[in-house]
């Protein structure tokens, strides 16, 4: 005898952009225009739960709930049947099929020939099929049976026996996989059919956080952005646990920060009439990225560049004035830093001073000692006129460059970066010889050498 297998719909084989059903609701009474869209919710779910305690099924239609809901906010006819529609598009244009079962789905198609898909819900077979296949996730002669139209649930049992009737098979030979762990695992099993627990679609403990509440209902934008990190969570399988963790990292905590970083700045950047945004290399070009997405759904009034700067390109000019810092660029304390680097980091190369390049490797690490000794040699005073002369001459190129890019001062643009002191930002305001304005991920307090102008963090 062939296998039956049989697969739970929501949050098993597709899943919704909202991290939670009921949030739905909430969003469903912004866009119905009432005047408390919370409120609204709370009626929409009660009506909901109240008709499933009601019924021994534990299931109700949606027009039953609809017919109720109507009743009890005074609705006629054709409001009702708006309300009824929108809340099919809503949910249509936020179900999304879950990638990581679809090569599943493929081998169990190949075994059991046809799927079986069973699902506790009050939506018509017909509405939720046609989305499964939108989504690729029902083909041709595969079965869905709803409770709402069976009477039926799969908590109590039943609607396992129901597809069985209708469509064959014998429980012994069964395979069932959803993410409830009663209605799909311990029934089932009870039942005789070998179950499995698939748990991809519930919220991680960060997807929670960012859905701000454990409550029956959360702001729409927590929500979707909660919903976001669970469909990126569930794009893909990995094979190893090093990759898995990789990407969860970037779906639940990278991509998410980076978002609202960047979402910020734009908005920020509107509200103070910044015409254009310069997104600085390296770190930037992710940023970058993002903004470019969020722009494609949202188009705004801030441009949006990529500049190609670097900290050695920018610095020294602004260090002169500061003994400290200069000497802080010519020995600094990082793990790395050889000769070659010493010299480039003032503005020179090996034709200024061949000498250092004669003997030893130039581009070897110098200890500590070592760095402090070539500093003292290079910023001894009879060799500051050639210092000032590289650094300066490196600064004119540096404001050719930004010049030919647009930054210039007076200009409504500012600066995007990640960063700590502002140390870009203040190099280039040193070189244009305006205050700037910079929006930084991972800000700190500036210390001794604040920026002129605002390092926003």
């Amino acid at each position: 005898m062939s296998a039956t297998v049989s697969y739970d719909v929501f949050d098993t084989v597709v899943t919704r952009a909202f991290a939670h059903p009921r949030d739905l609701y909430v969003h469903l009474g912004t866009k119905l225009g009432v005047p408390d869209a919370l409120e609204f919710a709370r009626i929409r779910w009660t009506v909901e739960r109240d008709a499933r305690k009601k019924l021994p099924i534990a299931e109700i239609t949606f027009a039953g709930i609809y017919a109720e809901l109507a009743r009890q906010l005074a609705w006629d006819e054709a409001t009702a049947r708006a309300a009824q529609t929108l809340e099919l598009e809503i949910e249509a244009r936020h179900l999304h099929a879950v990638p990581l079962m679809r090569e599943e789905l493929f081998a169990a198609r190949g075994e059991a020939s046809r799927l079986i898909f069973l699902s506790d819900m009050y939506l018509p077979s017909a509405v939720l099929r046609a989305w499964l296949e939108r989504e690729g996730i029902a083909a041709t002669g595969d079965v869905l049976l709803v409770s709402g139209e069976e009477n039926a649930s799969k908590s109590s049992g039943a609607l396992f026996h129901a597809a069985r009737t209708a469509h064959g098979g014998d429980f012994a030979h069964w395979r069932h996989a959803g993410d409830h762990p009663f209605a799909d695992v311990a029934k089932p099993r009870e039942l005789g059919i070998a179950a499995t627990h698939h748990t991809h679609g519930h919220l991680t403990p960060r997807e929670w956080a960012a859905r701000g509440t454990r409550a029956e209902f959360a702001s729409v934008w927590r929500s979707l952005l909660a919903g976001a990190m669970r469909l990126a969570r569930v794009e893909r399988v990995f094979g190893s646990e090093r990759d898995a963790v990789l990407w969860e990292t970037g779906a639940t905590v990278a991509g998410p920060l980076f978002y609202a970083f960047v979402r910020w700045t734009l908005a920020e950047a509107a509200r103070r009439g910044v015409k254009r945004l310069y997104f600085l290399a390296r770190d930037g070009q992710i940023f970058l990225r993002v903004a470019q997405a969020i722009q494609a759904a949202e188009p705004g009034v801030v441009e949006c560049r990529y500049l190609h700067a670097s900290r050695l390109l920018f610095a020294g000019p602004a260090e002169l004035e500061s003994p400290a810092a200069l000497r802080l660029l010519a020995a600094p304390t990082g793990q790395f830093h050889s000769r070659r680097q010493t010299l480039l980091q003032l503005g020179l190369d090996e034709t200024d001073w061949p000498t250092l390049f004669r003997t030893g490797d130039p581009d070897a690490n110098l200890p500590p000692a070592e760095r402090e000794a070539l500093a003292d040699w290079l910023l001894a005073p009879e060799r500051r006129t050639l210092l000032q002369a590289a650094l300066t001459r490196r600064a004119t190129e540096a404001r050719a460059y930004l010049h030919a890019e647009g930054v210039r001062a007076g200009e409504p643009i500012a600066l995007v970066d990640t960063g700590w002191f502002g140390t870009i930002q203040r190099s280039l305001e040193h070189i244009l010889g305006a205050p700037l304005t910079g929006f930084y991920l991972g800000l700190l307090p500036p210390g001794d050498r604040p920026t002129a102008g605002e390092a926003l963090g």
